[in-house]
């Protein structure tokens, strides 16, 4: 794991360079004799008692945590391994413990603030019982590639190495190896699925969960197609049984990705609820997918929205027709792409436009979430939950949800999302139109100009360069008068 960027903003660095912060250490220190040794290993705090009394592979026993609870949690759950003197580790501080749990995360390895080492399987299933009591009252993110304890919803468990034996595959990186019952060498796999080496008993009876086959959310929708996976959850396609139209369900895992505000914490699952709920503020708008309602299935929930015919912009722009860097002598292809971006600009702006109107702005803008249709041009608005109104609750943490190379060079010392920050966006995504290096910007700010100019040098319609700098400077008026006036045609470069 890199620490980018908990190191350094520009510059990817080795994860034992990131100076962590002291509460989960102190807690440990606390709890533990002198005898015990912590340790910074990586992304871990390992705490080891002064001799070694685990096996090489068995049953491991993971905590998992909200922030808000975490260092109450790491004190109970240290205080038992200090009795009986099992080795463990957790997440080296609350900053990493975010990162195990945020959206980016590894599916097969978030959730897992601590990880304990018993000595067998007798000490496992003790240490397990104890746990779940010590942690009755807490809840935390579900470890997907483990299972609950029974009567925890924190203590999971699962089979694995405990030593880091491995072995190198053909592309150099490394696989971690357990030994099967018949004493051969099986890949020890974090997957984001539970699932025991052949030969070995869940020593617990399967917990009660949602039907894996269930297909359907909400008696309403038909899951057709999985079309991305995140940590928190999961976008699906789908049939609207009641219209027979494509849908598209969002899903959001509890207690993943989650936030520390004053008044508690948000975490997918909120996110997900005020998405909907901006949707649902915007559905007039018709700018926006359109919301079909919330749904709950085990323990997860859904958003249901309408279909957005076309492509993100970010592939949208990879089309044949669509490239021009290395089509600028070519003005057949030039006129080509000024009409493309004319028509995706008006439809760009007026989209940004119509939210300000609602008294939204969007906050986290960029060619992911703007939809393109490729027959019509027409824009569509995706992925909203960043979007908010002053007074929102979101509204304290939106200042750092953004796609980097789209929020403003200059933004050091504001404290809230403006309009401005939108229009720079929606700027910078018509920028990339014509070359997608826009997070290289903040590495040299004259860069975002140079660029441009050396395309109208070539024979790029300065209509093209005014309309991104009239949006780089938040000014939608002017913006929108070159558009207005802009008939694109040809325009060839000189060579005389």
């Amino acid at each position: 794991m890199s620490a980018f960027p908990f190191v350094d903003p520009l510059y990817h660095e080795p994860i034992g360079r990131y100076a962590h912060s002291p509460e989960f250490e102190r807690v440990l220190t606390d709890v533990l004799l002198e005898s015990w040794s912590v340790e910074r290993s990586g992304v871990w705090m390992a705490a080891r008692p002064p001799w070694r009394r685990y096996p090489d592979q068995g049953f491991k026993l993971h905590v998992s945590a909200v922030p808000d609870d975490a260092e109450e949690i790491l004190r109970r759950v240290a205080m038992i391994c200090g009795e009986t003197a099992t080795e463990f580790k957790c997440a080296a501080d609350p900053r990493l413990l975010s990162h195990i749990n945020s959206k980016r995360a590894s599916r097969g390895s978030s959730g897992k603030f601590m990880t304990l080492y018993p000595e067998s399987d007798h000490a496992f299933e003790g240490l397990a019982a104890r746990l779940a009591e010590a942690t009755a009252e807490f809840d935390g993110p579900y470890i997907l590639s483990d299972r609950r304890v029974p009567g925890s919803r924190c203590v999971f468990y699962r089979y694995g190495g405990f030593s880091r034996r491995s072995r190198m595959r053909p592309d150099g990186t490394r696989e971690y190896l357990i030994r099967g019952v018949d004493g051969s060498d099986l890949p020890d796999r974090r997957q984001p699925f539970f699932a025991l080496p052949e030969g070995i008993a869940d020593p617990f009876p399967p917990e009660d969960a949602a039907s894996g086959g269930d297909l359907r959310i909400g008696d309403r929708f038909e899951i057709r197609e999985a079309l991305a996976f995140s940590n928190t959850g999961g976008v699906y396609l789908a049939t609207d049984l009641a219209t027979g139209a494509d849908a598209v369900l969002k899903e959001a895992r509890p207690h993943t990705s989650s936030w520390s505000m004053q008044d508690g914490y948000l975490d997918a699952v909120g996110m997900l609820e005020h998405e909907h709920a901006v949707l649902t503020d915007l559905a007039g708008t018709g700018v926006t997918v359109q919301p079909l309602g919330l749904h709950r299935a085990w323990e997860h929930t859904f958003l249901a929205q309408s279909f957005a015919p076309g492509e993100p912009l970010r592939s949208f722009r990879g089309r044949p027709e669509i490239i021009l860097t290395t089509h600028m002598d070519d003005p057949e292809r030039v006129g080509q792409f000024c009409g493309v971006f004319h028509t995706v600009a008006r439809g760009l702006l007026a989209a940004v436009r119509a939210v300000h109107e609602a008294g939204y702005v969007i906050g986290d803008l960029s060619p992911n979430n703007i939809m393109v249709d490729a027959d019509t041009l027409g824009v569509t608005l995706i992925d909203v939950e960043s979007a908010h109104r002053p007074d929102d609750r979101v509204a304290t943490l939106a200042r750092g949800w953004y796609t980097p190379g789209f929020r403003p060079l200059d933004e050091a010392g504001r404290r809230a999302v403006t309009p401005a920050d939108d229009l720079y966006a929606a700027g910078m995504a018509l920028y990339s139109l014509v070359m997608p290096v826009q997070h290289f910007f903040r590495l040299h700010p004259e860069a975002a100009p140079r660029f441009i100019d050396r395309f109208v040098a070539a024979g790029l319609p300065e209509e093209v360069r005014d309309v991104i700098a009239a949006l780089a400077a938040g000014d939608a008026d002017r913006a929108s008068d070159l558009l207005d006036t802009w008939a694109p045609t040809l325009s060839v470069p000189s060579y005389a």
